[in-house]
This record gives C-alpha cells, structure tokens and sequence, in this order.
C-alpha cells in the first residue's frame, strides 16, 4: 500500500492534480498511523490539512484533521489531538455529514477515557449511539468507531458493550460474505 500510494502522490505531482495529491497525503497519514509512523502520518495529514485549506477543500479537511487527531494520539499528544477531533466534529457538522462526524467524535471519547475522564468518554459514546443509525457503515474506520465505543462502555460496565461487539461482528461478518474468493 505504501508504494502504491508513493506513487500515486508522485503521479499527482507530475500531472499537476492537487486535489488527488490531497487525498493520496491524507490517506498516506491514516496509513502511516497504522503502521505505527505517527510522525510521519502527522506530517502528511498536516500537509494535506494545509493544503487543503488553501484550496477550501472542506470535506479534504475533515478526513485531514481526524488522520491527524489518530496521529497525535498515536503520539500522545492528547491535548492537541481533542482539539483537532473537535475542530473535525465541527466542521463535519456544519458540513451536514452526520455519519462521517462519529469517527471524530469516537476519538473525542478516544482522549477522554485515556485521560481518565469517563463521564466525558460516555458523552461522547452515548452521541454516537445517538446519531449512528445506519450511519456506522458509512465511514472508513468504522471497526475503529466500534472498538472506543465498546471500550468506554465496557470500561463503565455497561451492559450495551456487549451490543456493540455483536454490532461490529454482524458487520464484519457482512463484508467477509461479499469476498469472491
């Protein structure tokens, strides 16, 4: 993935397509996160957050703040990362995207729990539970989104953590039946 994304940005480049080049940044950060880079991912995700600001890209932005907050994170950098979940919230918001502001809105709960403030992780999850309906299948990190809500739930012992997991198996149980092969 990571070549093919080199190469993709280096593609983008050659042909002058900023707004590809966008993107490709963007999902090199998310990538980059995975693999344990936060650096780098930060780097990207910065880059691409500035960028595409630049050129009011918006819905760019969004995905580049929420890469970001995962980066940061990754990086401990907790603070920092809660403002740029809510600046990603907000503007996911303000942009009608209901579905694409769960993710971060599970980092704001992300953050929370990891700071030890389980009143503030369950606000969070129980808005989540709230605007969800149907809308889990829409974003990108959504095992990610099931796997904070089930901790926080679980980390308050409620008993919809268990719903949640069933949630998330139903689910990817969905996507291994449409697999051909």
């Amino acid at each position: 993935a990571m070549a093919c994304y080199e190469q993709a940005l280096d593609i983008c480049r050659e042909v002058g397509d900023k707004r590809s080049e966008l993107w490709v940044l963007c999902n090199l950060g998310l990538l980059l996160h995975h693999l344990g880079d936060d650096e780098e991912a930060c780097r990207h995700t910065q880059q691409s957050l500035q960028a595409a600001q630049e050129l009011d890209e918006r819905d760019i932005q969004g995905y580049a703040l929420t890469y970001l907050g995962h980066a940061l994170v990754g990086l401990g950098r907790l603070a920092e990362a809660a403002d740029v979940y809510q600046r990603a919230y907000d503007l996911r918001q303000e942009l009608g995207q209901l579905n694409l502001a769960l993710e971060p809105l599970a980092g704001l709960a992300q953050v929370a729990l990891a700071e030890g403030d389980l009143a503030q992780a369950k606000a969070h999850v129980a808005r989540i539970l709230y605007l969800k309906t149907g809308a889990m299948r829409g974003i990108g990190e959504v095992f990610w989104v099931y796997m904070v809500c089930y901790q926080v739930l679980e980390a308050d012992g409620d008993p919809r953590a268990r719903d949640i997991l069933i949630a998330a198996y139903d689910l990817l149980q969905e996507r291994v039946a449409k697999i051909p092969d």
